[in-house]
């Protein structure tokens, strides 16, 4: 009886061995591979560090980064001691501070400190400063949770610019191609990403940062990747529409910043067909909002890269400069 047993468990492992087997070669021969990571330098410096509660952060240092391509230049990024990049020499006597959130486009990915908007932009209005507390990979709801952790320290604060750019809803909602895509990028090797929902009255729910599972073997089984995969889809897929949050996550920063008499401007870089889903939004409750659309083709991006380059950073800051002016000069 019991080698019976014994006879059939074996039986029963080695047919879910030499069908795992099989679907692996299935999808192998559909050139379907394991979980890869992107290749990137391991040699360029991380300027980010992990952060409790937006998932990371800035990492003060000055950074030399290499070109990105046989044309390009070598460029540096520095970060100040309250994890803003530097955007130039302030004012003696500043009137008070312009805050900039968003992510990697305002934080300028790719370019000197010198070729960024929020550099040039300080060049612009002189009797402010300009500070430029952007992060790589955020999206409007880090940019919430960075802005209320930075008001309660920096009380010159007198108007914020929050940036939306094409990838901003999935990273609200924690989108698991997002958080996937981030982790293969990652050289910390585990990246952890909060994100948002709406509750039963229609406000903003904050949701604790969350890693990407990691099964062991991913690397070699396509198999295991793909089931790390629908778990991950499982349980980060959106239950609720992503534009909605988005909106209650920006009237949560709007209500956050008129309790602290602070200016709201919502600068969309997406085109303006993407705002058609916001405008109305933005207009009933009194956000001033603009568009500065990014080009993401030459000649205005980084050759091998693909964020703007200082030329497109210059009309950025013109188009900043354009719909602010009245307000500070």
């Amino acid at each position: 009886m019991i080698q019976k047993f014994i006879s059939n468990l074996f039986v029963f492992f080695l047919s879910l061995v030499l069908s795992f087997l099989a679907v692996e070669i299935l999808l192998r021969l559909n050139n379907q591979n394991p979980w890869g990571n992107f290749t990137v330098d391991l040699n360029e410096p991380t300027i980010n560090q992990p952060d409790q509660i937006k998932g990371w952060d800035l990492k003060p240092g000055t950074y030399v980064f290499e070109p990105y391509s046989k044309k390009g230049k070598k460029f540096n990024v520095s970060v100040n001691n309250d994890k803003t990049r530097f955007t130039g020499i302030a004012p003696q006597e500043s009137l008070g501070d312009i805050a900039i959130f968003g992510g990697s486009i305002s934080m300028g990915h790719g370019v000197d400190d010198k070729e960024n908007y929020p550099f040039f932009l300080q060049q612009k209005f002189k009797n402010y400063t300009v500070k430029n507390y952007s992060v790589g990979g955020y999206g409007t709801y880090q940019s919430f949770l960075k802005i209320e952790e930075m008001i309660k320290k920096n009380k010159k604060i007198k108007s914020v610019i929050v940036d939306f750019d094409n990838h901003a809803e999935s990273k609200n909602v924690g989108d698991e191609f997002w958080l996937r895509t981030l982790t293969k990028y990652t050289k910390r090797g585990v990246l952890a990403l909060p994100y948002a929902s709406i509750n039963d009255q229609g406000y903003m729910k904050r949701h604790k940062p969350i890693k990407y599972l990691k099964l062991p073997l991913r690397e070699k089984s396509t198999v295991i990747s793909k089931i790390e995969k629908r778990i991950m889809k499982y349980r980060l897929k959106p239950k609720q529409n992503p534009i909605l949050i988005t909106k209650a996550i920006i009237l949560e920063t709007k209500k956050l910043l008129d309790k602290n008499d602070i200016k709201f401007f919502f600068m969309n870089l997406d085109g303006e067909d993407k705002l058609v889903d916001y405008a109305q939004m933005l207009h009933e409750n009194n956000i001033n909002y603009f568009n500065c659309k990014v080009i993401y083709k030459q000649p205005l991006i980084v050759e091998g890269e693909g964020h703007p380059n200082p030329k497109q950073h210059r009309n950025i800051s013109d188009c900043l400069y354009k719909n602010l002016k009245d307000y500070y000069n």
